[in-house]
């Protein structure tokens, strides 16, 4: 497949090792275009070496940025066959060297919106679930993930 994992810091990008599934985890702002351009030049390159899916997260991201460069990522994404998933709400525990404390759970009309807007596969939702081990038991907020459910025919990601 090549070396073409990249992980995003800021504006700047690192390889990694390569992997089928591609991961665009997003941890400042997407509101500048070329920060944007850049994520969909990243996906544009791993669809072309093969990968078969892209993960996008921009979930430390607001709304309305999280939705544009998903929409972007999509838009190259789609007519390749290729299928996007994208995370909503701040999932909980040690990612990309942010702490969270899972706050910010997945609000279930932004998700609705957010689907409508993107066009994508899956969604990945924070229901009080966390990356990594847990520290803690997990209290997970099933009336949330039952409400988003009702909402969504998207499948969802834990």
């Amino acid at each position: 497949m090549g070396d073409i994992g990249f992980k995003a810091k800021g504006q700047h990008f690192f390889p990694v090792k390569p992997k089928k599934i591609i991961r665009l985890s997003l941890i400042e702002s997407m509101a500048d275009d070329g920060l944007r351009r850049i994520v969909k030049l990243l996906a544009v390159q791993a669809i072309h070496a093969g990968y078969s899916s892209v993960m996008i997260d921009g979930s430390h991201s607001p709304l309305e940025d999280n939705i544009a460069v998903t929409r972007a990522v999509v838009d190259v994404a789609h007519p390749c066959g290729i299928p996007v998933e994208a995370e909503l709400g701040k999932v909980g525990g040690k990612e990309d060297d942010l702490e969270s404390d899972g706050c910010g759970y997945t609000d279930p009309a932004d998700a609705v919106r957010f689907v409508a807007e993107t066009g994508i596969d899956s969604l990945a939702v924070a229901i009080g679930t966390a990356h990594g081990v847990y520290k803690t038991k997990p209290q997970l907020n099933l009336d949330r993930l039952c409400e988003i459910r009702q909402r969504i025919d998207t499948p969802l990601v834990l």
